[in-house]
């Protein structure tokens, strides 16, 4: 499912499915666009390693090791955010405030996950930078 198709059936247009959908394309951008630095950024130091001494390259194993695990959860996350794309599907069927309810809960626990996933990226991101610039 494409993640503008829920807000594309009339049937089911609300306000509800309109940020769910937002988020749903913010999300997978996030992820995507994280996913590239981190490849990026695993390579970058993968070929420090290479050339440095063996002293320094134990503090750029650290970082490959975060970055491993950070890519590892970004997969997932992507894996998740698809499916629950394809959960949403069935929320064209609701017809009463238990079944919105079970929707809306799903996404905004996962909302809670995906922002602190992403927050965590940012910060070691944020926290790579500034290393790099000193």
């Amino acid at each position: 499912m494409q993640f503008d198709d829920i807000t594309q059936r009339p049937a089911i247009v609300n306000l509800e499915n309109i940020f769910v959908a937002r988020d749903l394309r913010h999300w997978k951008e996030e992820l995507s666009t994280a996913r590239v630095e981190m490849v990026f950024c695993y390579k970058l130091f993968s070929s420090i390693i290479e050339g440095s001494k063996v002293n320094s390259a134990a503090k750029y194993h650290n970082i490959l090791e975060k970055l491993a695990v950070l890519k590892e959860a970004t997969l997932l996350f992507e894996d998740r955010l698809q499916q629950l794309a394809l959960q949403f599907e069935g929320y064209a069927e609701c017809d009463d405030m238990q079944c919105d309810q079970y929707y809306i809960s799903n996404h905004l626990d996962f909302r809670e996950k995906i922002e602190k996933h992403l927050l965590e990226y940012r910060l070691f991101k944020q926290k790579l930078l500034n290393g790099i610039q000193t």
